[in-house]
């Protein structure tokens, strides 16, 4: 005779589970080290890909965030965030959607890479009546990305 199945074996997949507990003392000591540093926590969309927990890294409110992509800007705008990096540079092609979220009301911060990249991000600001910041990403000598 086999064992019966552990609860974790019948749950069905993909599944997320969470000590909360742990994720609270997490969020509180990044939070911390955050204050002490003088800077504010931006954490990145795409480790937790849940409105809750993200909630909770700001202590219950709907601060900065990261994103990777244009699909997780529009969800958690959807969720109550409305200040987002879009941390990769752009495909130009992009731009009009990147456009339409900060038409919306999404302060969208567009990471840039190259000043061709910098040019046109503004030029899609300007034809859409909006603001869309951008931030250099600079080389720190790995050669991945950046100027």
């Amino acid at each position: 005779m086999t064992a019966p199945p552990n609860r974790v074996e019948l749950l069905r997949t993909p599944q997320l589970l969470l000590d909360l507990g742990r994720v609270r003392r997490n969020a509180a000591a990044m939070s911390q080290r955050a204050l002490a540093a003088g800077v504010a926590l931006r954490p990145h969309a795409k480790t937790a890909k849940c409105l809750e927990v993200l909630h909770l890294a700001h202590g219950a409110s709907y601060g900065p965030l990261t994103v990777s992509t244009l699909a997780e800007a529009r969800f958690f705008a959807r969720g109550g965030f409305r200040d987002l990096f879009w941390a990769v540079s752009p495909a130009w092609s992009r731009l009009a959607e990147a456009a339409a979220l900060a038409a919306a009301g999404v302060r969208l911060i567009c990471a840039c890479d190259h000043p061709a990249t910098a040019t046109r991000i503004a030029e899609a600001g300007v034809a859409a009546g909006v603001s869309l910041p951008v931030r250099i990403e600079i080389d720190c000598g790995y050669g991945r990305a950046g100027l």
